[in-house]
């Protein structure tokens, strides 16, 4: 009897293992070179890409700068009486305001503007600050080399960019400053980028400052380390484009992983290929498909679920946020949001007010009028402030019962001041009767606020104490008024 060789005892399946080994050393050097091949074309080709989007922004940006240039100059010569008005009555403020309007509606991206003599002073004062020292920085330039070099300008309220138009009235010069938001770029840069490519605008005059993103500009960029290209980033440029008479430079820079994944995709797909044709004529290639079919549905099924419980989560975090009769903030926000704002307001050295609102003779309404008409009354007060406090640097909420709290940052004192006052006008201008009040015919509010510059205070908790202490000192004094928290 005759022993059997060992290897007709080795199952199927380790045949075919040994058969695929033999053919993978076989196949090993050719699926390298082609790797290799393949990958240095998608190099090229992003390179070719990203060039292609560098010179296009650039020309692209170089267009809306010289279009708005050529829009502000026909702008001002049919608005030139309303600025030879502002020119020679600089006070008379609603002249200044006419033109603001009419800026707004001739350019979707306006922001502010100002005139400015040929000694670089402004002719109109600007309340609100809009026009920094890095605008009168830049107009000190233009009027030693009358040549305009536009950068990004950082400001508290937004980000701009400045276009100067020179003109003469009564045989001196004077200068037609007009700012504008970078959101016009933005889009450039989002709808002109490539996948797994990003487009930068970086100051070609501060190394790796970043100046605009495709996302936003340099005062949005909360998911940064910071506002300069990381080395890793810079290493990733693939093309660079000047654009004409500005401080920028458009950069295109590929995805972390751009070529590893892609080289990792093309061994996939090689593997797969070999592997597709080796086990074609096996019935077990058929049992593998069937399972990763399964698999792939399980995966679906599995992420419509997740799309789904993440939609509820984001419902349920909304209604635990929101209070439901004023529709504002409610409590538990503000106890989370408040600190993310002081800390903010630290970090980057800008005002924090915090302002507490307290609605005056509430009880007195609520039992002349009813719970009903209570609830309608702290609805009405809770909409004006939302509308008077709306801004991205700041957020109400109602703090409890009839009382509310505001939080900014960036304003001054005095200007947090005004915007307090507009807003106890707003809702004595919505006359809710109140029989049972003291002091008007018409439902008043009691305010108390404090500033960091006017608190020495280290701790949110003392300077929120600060703002309310405040408040009991307004309603202690009279009611319906505001009082600024001592030092």
């Amino acid at each position: 009897m005759h022993k059997k060789t060992p290897y007709l005892h080795i199952p199927l399946k380790y045949k075919v293992i040994v058969f695929i080994f033999v053919l993978v050393l076989i196949f090993a050097s050719m699926l390298f070179k082609t790797v290799h091949y393949r990958n240095d074309e998608f190099y090229l080709h992003n390179m070719k890409m990203a060039e292609n989007s560098t010179k296009t922004v650039s020309f692209e940006i170089d267009k809306i700068i010289l279009h708005k240039k050529q829009l502000i100059k026909t702008f001002f010569e049919d608005n030139e009486d309303i600025i030879t008005s502002i020119v020679t009555n600089p006070d008379n403020y609603n002249t200044y305001e006419l033109l603001n309007k009419k800026l707004e509606r001739y350019f979707t991206d306006y922001f502010a503007t100002n005139i400015i003599d040929d000694k670089g002073r402004l002719i109109i004062d600007e309340f609100e600050g809009s026009i920094g020292k890095l605008c009168l920085t830049d107009i000190s330039d233009y009027l030693k080399s009358h040549k305009q070099l536009i950068r990004l300008h950082p400001n508290p309220i937004v980000f701009h960019y400045d276009i100067i138009y020179e003109f003469t009235i009564n045989s001196k010069k004077y200068i037609f400053l007009v700012t504008f938001t970078v959101d016009e770029i933005v889009n450039l840069l989002n709808i002109s980028k490539r996948e797994h490519h990003s487009l930068f605008i970086i100051n070609k005059k501060i190394k790796k400052l970043i100046e605009i993103t495709d996302k936003a500009s340099r005062q949005q960029l909360h998911n940064r380390q910071g506002i300069y290209l990381s080395n890793d980033e810079d290493n990733r440029i693939v093309s660079r484009s000047d654009i004409t008479d500005t401080y920028w430079e458009v950069v295109d820079f590929y995805d972390k992983f751009l070529f590893k994944n892609y080289i990792y995709e093309l061994l996939k797909q090689q593997i797969l290929i070999f592997v597709v044709f080796l086990v074609l004529a096996i019935i077990m290639y058929i049992v593998i498909i069937i399972g990763l079919r399964k698999k792939e549905k399980l995966q679906n099924s599995l992420i419509k679920q997740n799309d789904i419980i993440t939609a509820l989560n984001k419902n349920l975090k909304q209604l635990a946020t929101i209070d439901k009769l004023s529709g504002m903030y409610n409590r538990r926000y503000f106890d989370e949001m408040s600190h993310r704002k002081w800390n903010e307001a630290h970090r980057l050295k800008l005002p924090f007010n915090l302002a507490m609102i307290d609605i005056d003779f509430f009880k007195q309404y609520n039992d002349n009028y009813g719970h009903i008409k209570g609830d309608n009354c702290i609805s009405l007060v809770a909409r004006c402030i939302k509308d008077s406090f709306r801004r991205s640097n700041e957020f109400s909420a109602r703090y409890g019962g009839e009382e509310f709290v505001i939080i900014s940052i960036g304003d001054d004192t005095q200007t947090f001041f005004l915007r307090l006052e507009k807003l106890m006008l707003s809702i004595r201008d919505n006359k809710i009767l109140h029989a049972k009040s003291t002091i008007s015919e018409y439902v008043t509010v009691s305010i108390g606020f404090a500033n960091t510059k006017n608190s020495t205070s280290l701790k949110l908790s003392n300077f929120i104490n600060k703002a309310d202490i405040a408040l009991y000192e307004a309603k202690g004094n009279g009611r319906n008024q505001i009082v600024l928290a001592k030092n």
